[in-house]
């Protein structure tokens, strides 16, 4: 028996398959829609830019947020020891 299921996301109005263990079906598919949402705020309806050029500047843009928050929540800890 396997511990893995396959999901549909939709990204950029695309179906992707995606892998993942049994339980995080819904973790993937909210970070689908993440995604896209990112996408969509990016101006990129002018230009002839690639998919994967598209995709790589949204994932950008979340690992700066993650990387803020991180910072943000190191930070609070520090204030709270004082």
């Amino acid at each position: 028996m396997t511990d893995q299921t396959i999901v549909k996301i939709e990204v950029n109005s695309k179906y992707y398959p995606i892998s993942c263990k049994i339980g995080e079906e819904d973790r993937v598919i909210a970070s689908g829609k993440l995604l896209s949402e990112v996408i969509s705020t990016l101006d990129v309806n002018e230009n002839k830019i690639s998919e994967s050029k598209i995709l790589l500047m949204a994932a950008l843009i979340l690992a700066d947020k993650k990387q803020n928050y991180t910072l943000i929540i190191h930070m609070m800890k520090i204030s709270l020891s004082i």
